[in-house]
């Protein structure tokens, strides 16, 4: 892997500003989960067990110990 030193000025600038920001800050780490869900209303495919997709966020905050 090349040194950093060899990459544009601009491009240094940005990877540093989003270092800073990651270190400095508190950050939300996430994914999107499938949870299939029961919509509960009479009549509906999903009662005979062919259920709704649902996507849910999935968070957890990551705190600096600094």
């Amino acid at each position: 892997m090349r040194h950093r030193g060899y990459l544009p000025a601009k491009e240094r600038q940005v990877r540093s500003c989003l270092a800073r920001l990651f270190h400095q800050k508190p950050l939300l780490i996430g994914s999107l989960v499938s949870m299939p869900r029961v919509s509960g209303k009479p009549g509906c495919e999903c009662v005979q067990g062919e259920l709704h997709p649902g996507l849910y966020p999935s968070l957890r905050v990551r705190e600096n110990a600094r």
